[in-house]
């Protein structure tokens, strides 16, 4: 062989033994790092977001249905590939996405203050720790209190776990990272517990960019959560029963026994029923399907489902890390075939290409921010690699709902956690403010107007005398002479005598035409409802006094266009609490309000209105000689066109019939615009109105309704003390 010749071969032998080594050795990199091509990333975690999407589709139907058991194989739906865009209108994933819109926006050092912002402003429904975190903020509540079991009865429920999916996504190999963002975003809602949950499932996330056993990936997640906490000692179980069974329904029995009839396991739970939405018991469930699931996607899924209680939520954490483990390459078809990857989530800014760079550009700062590199990878020419330092995580303190630590001091009012001069001028600017007069201003003609006085207190019709005229007027429906009754109200411009309609609260009620026969309809973000009730008794379910629905095919496509009812609150979990609420375009199947203390009272004639706008809502009420009180609710009304028919007396979307008010209905109106504070009051009190309203603001911070010496007081003897 020719010298030169041998020489080549030499050489291109030693270049492929180099690439060898260095190639089959990348995930190692070196001895205190380890790393993963940014191409081999984006491949898995466009797999999580496809493993959560799968499994909240399939278990969908399924959510809460088995509370307590263990669902039977054969009420296990069917995969359906289409079902996979069913995803792109479930919470649990358009609200984690809320955190990564911050995190994209104001980067990975966005302040406490602004995540708070970002979901107070939020205008998706919600429900539990996510719904009373949410309405604490609004309330002026910060954040991390918002979490606080002081303030959030729901705060070791699930929420901050089905929503943490994004924390491991964008932390690949990066320990502490999941653990800073449940810090940040997980104390917005939740608390211990509720928090750590979503950390382990973070830390598992993180985990699977580098591992396929899912028992390590587990075993790697629990060193995210602090030992002492019951969580901790609940995946702990889970794995020393995994070891000890290889049928999983003995594991679940075991699971069932401590953590859902045991009362030392829920003692912060917010149900302690049958029904069990503790983030323990959910994440056991988790880890169920991801042991016993053997790292088979249908297995996976379906063992966490058949688990029951949030069936949709936790297979679709199950799912979604089990997928990151695998890489959307690996993926089985039947999971991706038929992905939309235009379609965008609700309620935010991205589809999934959209998605899959705001995590990328996020992967990117965490890893530089952890101490590792962006590096050329020497196995492929124009691709790059992340490099990520080896660490240990350092988990939170330990907290616990049933015994919680102190919230933040009330006199820390820029939310700096300290009591400094910043809150002193805060506290300045409205020193010895308590409230303001508010009088009366006549508003223009309402577009609809039913006294039921024009109309001689019988027959069959309701008049209206508002600008749309006869075209708008009402028929009575199950209504007879007798449900005509006088006196009414009284309203200031009422007729001589005066009358008012009686609802049975089964089937009455006032049926109004659409739009379309009065000159067709309008489009609007602003409106007005008012009405004066009476109400006789408890009232079942959400009764409507004044509504509009857009008819669908079934009840769950139905949509209430604008309503106010009066109904119950935020847990359903006292039907007789008779509050006053509204609805509005879009809020499907929920009620707007009910964090409020606004008891309709029994017996005792109540003006009450809402004044809705583009990004607020006022409600108002006054009963009968006692003073108005309003609330301003921060809720994004989306532009609605009115041309369905109006109802008073019930919210049509009821199931037969128990949605109907019961009790007197005097003076209703609808203006198509907003109202303010001066002209409710003259829909209220006529010409010459007036009441005091008083003036919510956070330098009250003895509650006194006025800023004063005591208010200072306190400060004072907070004074530079942190959180």
């Amino acid at each position: 062989m020719e010298k030169g010749r041998r020489f080549f071969v030499l050489t291109v032998a030693v270049v492929v033994w180099v690439l060898v080594v260095v190639c089959g050795q990348l995930e190692a990199y070196g001895s205190e790092t380890r790393s993963i091509s940014v191409q081999e990333y984006i491949d898995k975690m466009k797999g999580g977001w496809v493993g959560q999407m799968a499994g909240v589709s399939w278990g969908a139907p399924t959510e809460f249905q088995y509370q307590g058991s263990i669902m039977p194989e054969n009420q296990v739906p069917g995969w359906q590939p289409n079902m996979i865009n069913n995803a792109f209108w479930q919470d649990d994933l358009y609200v984690e996405m809320t955190f990564l819109r911050s995190l994209e926006l104001y980067g990975l050092g966005v302040s406490l203050g602004q995540a708070g912002s970002d979901f107070a402003n939020s205008s998706y429904d919600l429900w539990h720790a996510n719904y009373w975190g949410r309405s604490n903020l609004r309330s002026g509540v910060l954040p991390p209190d918002s979490g606080h079991p002081l303030f959030n009865d729901h705060a070791d429920d699930i929420d901050y776990q089905i929503e943490a999916d994004y924390s491991g996504l964008i932390s690949p190999g990066v320990p502490n990272s999941p653990i800073a963002l449940g810090e940040k975003f997980g104390r917005l809602m939740n608390y211990g517990d509720g928090v750590y949950a979503g950390q382990f499932i973070g830390g598992m996330y993180a985990e699977a960019f580098f591992e396929t056993d899912m028992e390590t990936v587990v075993r790697a997640g629990l060193e995210y959560i602090p030992p002492g906490s019951q969580y901790y000692e609940c995946v702990n179980d889970v794995l020393t029963w995994y070891g000890a069974n290889p049928n999983w329904e003995d594991t679940w029995q075991l699971i069932n026994d401590k953590y859902h009839l045991d009362p030392n396991y829920r003692r912060f739970s917010c149900d302690t029923g049958a029904f069990n939405i503790d983030a323990k018991i959910n994440g056991a469930y988790v880890v169920m399907g991801l042991l016993y699931g053997q790292g088979d996607p249908n297995d996976t899924i379906t063992i966490s489902m058949r688990c029951g209680q949030d069936s949709d939520c936790n297979p679709s954490s199950a799912a979604g890390i089990l997928f990151t483990s695998m890489g959307y390459s690996n993926v089985p078809s039947r999971f991706k075939s038929a992905l939309n990857e235009g379609t965008y989530f609700s309620y935010t800014d991205y589809n999934f290409p959209l998605l899959m760079s705001v995590c990328e550009s996020l992967a990117r700062q965490v890893v530089v921010q952890a101490g590792g590199s962006i590096e050329d990878d020497p196995c492929n020419p124009g691709e790059e690699i992340f490099v990520v330092p080896v660490s240990s995580p350092v988990p939170s303190a330990l907290l616990q709902s049933w015994d919680p630590g102190p919230p933040l001091s009330p006199s820390d009012l820029n939310g700096d956690y300290v009591v400094d001069y910043f809150d002193l001028e805060a506290l300045t600017r409205d020193w010895l403010i308590s409230g303001y007069d508010v009088n009366a201003v006549e508003p223009n003609e309402p577009v609809g107007r039913w006294t039921f006085d024009t109309d001689g207190g019988s027959g069959s019709n309701a008049n209206n005398s508002g600008s749309l005229g006869g075209g708008w007027n009402g028929t009575l429906v199950n209504m007879k002479n007798p449900d005509w009754v006088s006196p009414g109200v009284g309203h200031p411009d009422a007729c001589d005598p005066n009358y008012a309609l009686d609802f049975d609260g089964i089937n009455d009620y006032v049926d109004i035409p659409d739009f379309n026969s009065v000159g067709g309809g309008f489009t609007t973000d602003t409106l007005t409802i008012t009405a004066w009730i009476k109400r006789n008794g408890n009232q079942d379910d959400f009764a409507g006094i004044m509504y509009s629905t857009r008819h669908g095919t079934g009840w769950d496509d139905s949509v209430c266009i604008a309503g106010l009812s009066v109904g119950a609150d935020a847990d359903w979990a006292n039907w007789t609490q008779n509050k006053l609420l509204y609805h509005w375009d879009g809020d499907v199947g929920w009620w707007l309000g009910q964090e409020l203390d606004f008891t309709v009272p029994d017996d005792v004639w109540t003006f009450c209105a809402v004044s809705v706008e583009p990004t607020q809502a006022t409600l108002y009420m006054m009963p009968d000689g006692a003073a108005m009180i309003s609330e301003i609710l921060y809720e994004t009304h989306i532009e609605t066109t009115f041309d369905q028919r109006w109802t008073i007396g019930i919210d049509e979307r009821g199931f037969d019939g128990d949605r109907n008010f019961k009790g007197l209905i005097d003076d209703v109106r609808i203006y198509d615009y907003a109202l303010s504070a001066e002209q409710i009051c003259y829909v209220a009190e006529g010409a010459g109105g007036a009441y005091y309203q008083p003036v919510s603001t956070l330098a009250d911070i003895d509650d006194s309704d006025n800023v004063d010496f005591k208010d200072y007081a306190i400060m004072a003897a907070n004074w530079l003390e942190g959180g």
